[in-house]
């Protein structure tokens, strides 16, 4: 079994950064949560990134797309697949459209779990267009 720490928690400017683990049992699948202090909407987007280089280079994309978000008053999520960036669990190899698409419903159930109330919308990033629909 195994076990996380509580969330790092930044707080200021009216905002709040989360960054945690979170998924299924196989894999621990990286996190990281904006939003605004004193939320004035009820929406949220869960960025899907693209996977490989594309992620890599679109990484501060993916975070300005969720802090932007935070900013007019919602909350915005980032999240890294398994096996990829700061997430473990499946190899790169194994990788499928499927298997991102997955990650990207647990990080939709995370991100509720979360911030019960708001809505959330998966936003896509390149490959991610394909996960998020």
């Amino acid at each position: 079994m195994r076990k996380w720490d509580d969330a790092a928690t930044w707080t200021g400017e009216g905002l709040r950064r989360e960054v945690f683990y979170f998924g299924p049992e196989d894999a621990s699948l990286y996190g990281s949560l904006y939003s605004a202090d004193s939320p004035t909407r009820r929406d949220g987007v869960v960025v899907c990134a693209s996977w490989g280089y594309e992620a890599d280079r679109t990484e501060r994309l993916a975070h300005a797309v969720a802090l932007a978000m935070a900013r007019m008053g919602g909350a915005g999520m980032v999240f890294h697949y398994p096996g990829y960036g700061d997430s473990h669990g499946a190899s790169l190899a194994a990788a499928t459209v499927e298997s991102l698409a997955l990650a990207a419903a647990a990080a939709i159930e995370e991100a509720t779990r979360r911030r019960a109330g708001l809505r959330w919308f998966p936003v896509g990033l390149m490959l991610g267009a394909a996960v998020a629909t």
